[in-house]
């Protein structure tokens, strides 16, 4: 699958739990969230630096 695909899905079952069509502990595992939260601490850190320009 594509990685654009796959951004997609988790924005979509993350946003709208019912579209999993399962539960979401067990799609999500310990290390997929930890990259998930990498990702969005690299979103906050960038936008700190758009606001301090």
């Amino acid at each position: 699958m594509r990685e654009e695909t796959l951004r997609l899905l988790y924005y979509t079952v993350s946003r709208y739990p019912d579209a999993a069509n399962g539960i979401l502990y067990e799609i999500y595992d310990q290390e997929l969230a930890e990259k998930k939260i990498a990702a969005a601490k690299r979103v906050i850190e960038w936008l700190h630096t758009l606001m301090k320009k």
